[in-house]
């Protein structure tokens, strides 16, 4: 019993020795925001007084942090001012019965502005609150620490005044930490002030997009009486002077606001335009010199661009407002369209036709006319009657547009702009439909077709000026001395000119065409339904595959591709010809920056099309599986490439023999090589073919090549005096080189010649047509020197048969000189 008594005190003093302390320090930690476990100890005794004065630090630092921002000091003045404006323009707003597609987008924009307003001020109270979330946890694991330390020093006799320190710094620290929590929930009182703005404008543009929709839904409902039936008293004069007053009130207030709320803006839009200015003006010296030594038509407009140096700059500025203020009202939007018609009336006529005045001065009528309609009553007899003679002009317009007897047509489609003339029957339709309505009082409808399709020929203008100006420029600026620097620019100016063009037309024609659907109020509908189309998904398995990823998966692709040939293409042309490398290693680089792109393009794309990359270890371990029976071959001709890269046995321009094809090496590849025989054909050689066959590459080391010369001449010649000949020759020929020098050996006694033999050394791809020349020359020198080229004899013995009438006479020996292929040799042997 004693035992069990003494082994249970055992336990109980090991539990307390070692479990509770263990315990104790389980207990001692915190959590910081981002969810990581903080353990805190002590400060050793020893350091209490060192550690005092960077705690302060860190008090201070927190206490740097109990500073707001400027912007926060006025925040409640601006919140009072704020709710009280958006709520009396909220009772304003909904008070009002009637509103047109201009005002409602005009007020979707305005409102809009107002949410990314609040958006960005929720966004600079969410990081005041983290940054204090931060420096409260900072000072909770400062205090606790504290905590134990002094708790710590009361018990291993500390000296008094370092308690005392210690004491103070605490309440230091909880004075700090009881300011932090004030200015954390002074933070939530403004973040639940700007959620009560946000509600606000959230329902109004609601209501606006809920307005829009059922306007848009009584487009074919008739809203006023037929045309022959529309005389009535709003179309006085005094209401027509009241309606032009009020609505010019209004834009003037717009114009004011918009100031107001971008001056700084308009202040960055005038520095843009006048950087835009001084960089056409110091173009247009660049661009004389350049027409000094090339002219061309296409360098003649360039110069007519370039030289126009504040309508040029001007054009692309105000095209730069699209991105660059965050709310464009349609009063705004109209002067900027007024000021592009004026320009294009002194651009365009200079550039294309003067002819084109007539259509401009025609487009700038159909402006002011659409404008003065907001300016009377909208649906007022005279309102009505302005719509119509609109739409009369606007057919005249298309008419000599489409006109194949009109230079119009001809010049939209020499400028690439001819896709745009698919679009005329189109709008024939549109003031067909917009003439009828009007006359039968659905004038909604018609006020939405004829705006759609005068905007639509206005912005034509525009992107045509936009495109004209940035083409024109490109083509000075890729002929300047800074950039005819690259050689990528110099050796592809032709290309890069058609490709970017190309681009340019592309985007304008999409842009126009969103103009369109902007201006038919069928833009937000259309990105609601895109957006709901590319969720769509698909179950396989374990794996979710919707249309987003598949898109997001082929542009990254194509992305990826794009970015490998400009890579290359820096490599090839800007790289390689300015540093010097071994031959092959340019190559093998551009292949091995090729393959890794390639393999990032690829894991981007997975991940862009939602694929878990987590899972990708499984996946890749299946392929291999997959790879090694069935795509044996494709991974050995791989491999093989990347032998090739980094052995450098051949390389592209190589001369090489495999079996008993023997050609240029074009190109090598990830799977096969590309050689060129001779004879003009393309061989495709697998990889692997090129690793475990025997392959002579006579350009590895050098392009140099012998070739051999074999002459003889006639016995008696002085072979000092031939083979001086011969080396001097050989010497002559620029092709031939001098190192090694040429050789000539006396080969030995034929039997018709003294035989010489001439080796020299010239390229491999001059080797054959070289040889040849020096044989030719060869023969001349020894014909001009009277050395006789022999050609070869032979002594025929004719002895007469037993039996012969010859019989008794003694034998007669007879010397024939014989040469092959020779007439009078066959009549000599036939006679003897």
């Amino acid at each position: 019993m004693t035992n069990i008594l003494k082994f249970q005190l055992f336990l109980l003093i090991v539990f307390q020795l070692v479990l509770l302390p263990a315990q104790e320090v389980k207990d001692n930690f915190l959590l910081n925001p981002q969810g990581d476990t903080v353990y805190l100890k002590p400060v050793p005794l020893s350091e209490i007084t060192s550690n005092i004065e960077s705690a302060y630090d860190k008090i201070k630092k927190a206490e740097e942090g109990l500073i707001p921002a400027k912007e926060f000091l006025k925040f409640d003045s601006l919140y009072s001012a704020a709710l009280k404006g958006l709520d009396s323009l909220k009772a304003v707003i909904i008070a009002k019965e009637e509103y047109s597609i201009k005002e409602i987008n005009d007020k979707l924009n305005k409102w809009g502005n107002y949410s990314k307003i609040l958006d960005t001020w929720n966004e600079k109270i969410k990081n005041r609150i983290k940054v204090l979330e931060t420096h409260l946890f900072d000072l909770q694991v400062l205090s606790e620490s504290w905590r134990l330390t002094l708790s710590g020093a009361k018990e291993g006799g500390v000296p008094d005044n370092v308690l005392s320190s210690a004491t103070d710094l605490i309440k230091k620290i909880n004075q700090i930490d009881s300011e932090l929590k004030s200015a954390q929930t002074e933070a939530l009182r403004k973040q639940n002030n700007i959620t009560e703005l946000r509600l606000i404008a959230d329902e109004v543009i609601t209501y606006f997009n809920t307005t829009r929709v059922k306007l848009q839904a009584d487009f074919f409902r008739q809203d006023s009486p037929p045309l022959w039936a529309a005389a009535d008293s709003s179309a006085n004069l005094s209401n027509i002077k009241s309606q032009f007053n009020e609505t010019l009130n209004q834009n003037q207030r717009k114009l004011i606001e918009f100031y107001e709320s971008n001056s700084t803006t308009l202040l960055v839009h005038f520095l843009i335009f006048l950087a835009l200015w001084i960089g056409f003006y110091f173009l247009h010296k660049q661009v004389i010199e350049i027409t000094k030594e090339e002219s061309s038509t296409n360098l003649n407009k360039s110069k007519y661009v370039v030289s126009k140096h504040s309508l040029s700059a001007l054009i692309l500025s105000l095209f730069i407002s699209i991105w660059l203020y965050q709310t464009m009202v349609s009063v705004v939007n109209d002067i900027f369209q007024l000021f592009y018609l004026i320009i294009a009336i002194l651009f365009l006529p200079g550039y294309i036709d003067k002819r084109l005045k007539t259509i401009l001065y025609s487009l700038l009528a159909l402006l002011i006319i659409n404008e003065y309609q907001l300016f009377i009553p909208g649906k007022s007899l005279i309102a009505r009657i302005f719509l119509l003679v609109e739409s009369v002009l606007t057919v005249w317009i298309l008419f000599k547009i489409s006109s194949r007897s009109y230079f119009i047509s001809q010049t939209l489609e020499k400028y690439k702009w001819g896709v745009l003339l698919k679009f005329i029957p189109i709008f024939y339709l549109f003031i067909g439909i917009s003439i009828i309505g009007n006359i039968f009082g659905l004038v909604n409808l018609s006020i939405l077709l004829d705006n759609t399709v005068v905007n639509a020929l206005i912005n034509l203008i525009i992107l045509i000026l936009v495109v004209m100006v940035l083409n024109r420029t490109l083509t000075i600026l890729l002929r300047t001395s800074f950039f005819q620097k690259s050689n990528i620019i110099k050796n592809n100016l032709r290309t890069i000119e058609k490709n970017t063009f190309s681009v340019v037309h592309v985007i304008a024609v999409l842009l126009w065409f969103r103009s369109i659907l902007k201006l038919l109020g069928v833009l937000p509908a259309l990105n609601e339904w895109f957006n709901e189309a590319i969720q769509t998904s698909w179950k396989i398995g374990n794996s979710t595959i919707d249309v987003g990823g598949i898109i997001n998966f082929i542009l990254v692709i194509i992305g990826t591709s794009i970015f490998i040939r400009i890579v290359k293409s820096l490599l090839k042309d800007e790289l390689y010809p300015r540093i010097k490398l071994p031959r092959g290693v340019p190559g093998a680089i551009s292949m091995i920056v090729g393959y890794v792109l390639v393999g990032y393009g690829i894991f981007i794309a997975l991940g862009a099309a939602g694929v878990n990359l987590s899972q990708f270890g499984l996946i890749a371990g299946a392929l291999g599986v997959g790879i090694g029976f069935g795509l044996q071959g494709i991974v050995a001709n791989f491999i093989a490439g990347l032998v090739l890269a980094f052995e450098r046995p051949i390389q592209v321009g190589d001369t090489i023999k495999v079996g008993t094809m023997m050609g240029d090496v074009l190109s090598i590849g990830v799977r096969s090589c590309t050689i060129k025989t001779f004879d003009g054909l393309e061989v495709i050689i697998p990889n692997s073919t090129l690793i475990t066959n025997d392959v002579t590459n006579f350009t590895l080391s050098d392009r140099k090549r012998r070739r051999d010369i074999n002459v003889g001449v006639a016995y008696g010649t002085d072979p000092h005096v031939v083979m001086e000949l011969m080396k001097k020759v050989a010497n002559d020929h620029p092709e031939v080189q001098k190192i090694p020098a040429p050789w000539v050996l006396f080969d030995g006694f034929g039997d018709s010649s003294l035989d010489f033999r001439l080796r020299i050394w010239t390229t491999m791809d001059t080797g054959m047509t070289t040889k040849s020349d020096v044989t030719i020359a060869i023969y001349d020198a020894l014909n001009k020197a009277g050395i006789t080229i022999p050609f070869p004899q032979q002594d025929l013995y004719i002895k007469s048969l037993p039996g012969s009438n010859d019989e008794m006479k003694p034998a007669t020996k007879k010397k024939i000189a014989t040469k092959e292929k020779s007439d009078t040799t066959d009549k000599d042997e036939n006679k003897n």
